[in-house]
């Protein structure tokens, strides 16, 4: 390794072209930008919550394991009143979590799975 190619970085990390440097620090300003939008959206939503008519079903949702107030915010400005739901299974359809079939005729074939295809063992 040449030593006229060697660019040490701010972070302590050497390279062997300083271009490497470079693409380094603007993905790191990238990163650091990104979390400083990430953490300016989540005070505002934080700060309108309690004025939102819905921020109790927010604040529900919040008690469940991986739900932050973003997500629940999110999640319920999405849906909307849950009211609207006249049960769990009409939510899960809304959302697209309940299987279903819809084909014309007489006889319904949703119990039968088709066979796997095998596929041809490949040379390598």
């Amino acid at each position: 390794m040449d030593s006229n190619c060697i660019a040490v970085g701010s972070r302590g990390s050497i390279f062997e072209q300083a271009v490497h440097h470079l693409v380094l620090e603007d993905y790191v300003q990238a990163v650091e930008a990104a979390a400083a939008r990430r953490d300016r959206l989540t005070a505002q939503i934080e700060a309108m919550l309690p004025d939102w008519t819905l921020a109790p079903v927010a604040a529900a949702l919040q008690t469940m394991r991986g739900m932050a107030v973003v997500n629940a915010a999110t999640l319920i400005a999405e849906l909307g009143d849950l009211s609207r739901f006249a049960n769990p299974r009409q939510l899960m359809a809304y959302l697209g979590l309940v299987p279903s079939e819809h084909s014309s005729g007489a006889a319904s074939n949703a119990a039968a799975s088709p066979r796997p295809a095998t596929a041809p063992p490949v040379d390598c």
